[in-house]
């Protein structure tokens, strides 16, 4: 593997993406990387969690909350949210960073998802 990579933890996968100067291309890692996220307490992230994230359908259970946020939670970590930019921004994205010790919480549209979902060389 030539160049940097980053290691993402995301929705429940660990994927290494390229980086490329430092940053990515893709909306999704940009979208990670940019300022726009606000910090809040753990019992705002949960709130935004379940409100926004769709529930059984998408995978974004109580029993994901209690796995992840409540019985593997690094202690000292910052919850990070970036609320829906548009309505179209439906699909709800969690990233965990490593190197900022931050739980990141976004919205994406379809197409962007798919974009991100649909990197090529990567199987």
């Amino acid at each position: 593997m030539p160049g940097v990579w980053r290691l993402l933890h995301i929705n429940g996968l660990e994927r290494f993406r390229p980086e490329a100067s430092g940053r990515s291309d893709t909306e999704m890692e940009r979208q990670v990387d940019e300022s726009a996220f606000k910090e809040v307490t753990k019992e705002k992230f949960k709130e935004i969690y379940f409100r926004l994230g769709g529930g059984g359908a998408s995978g974004w259970t109580a029993d994901y909350w209690q796995k992840f946020f409540e019985d593997e939670v690094e202690p000292g970590w910052r919850f990070m949210v970036e609320e829906p930019r548009s309505a179209k921004h439906d699909r709800m994205w969690v990233v965990t960073d490593h190197g900022t010790k931050e739980y990141r919480l976004f919205f994406m549209t379809d197409q962007s998802t798919e974009d991100f979902m649909a990197w090529p060389g990567y199987e």
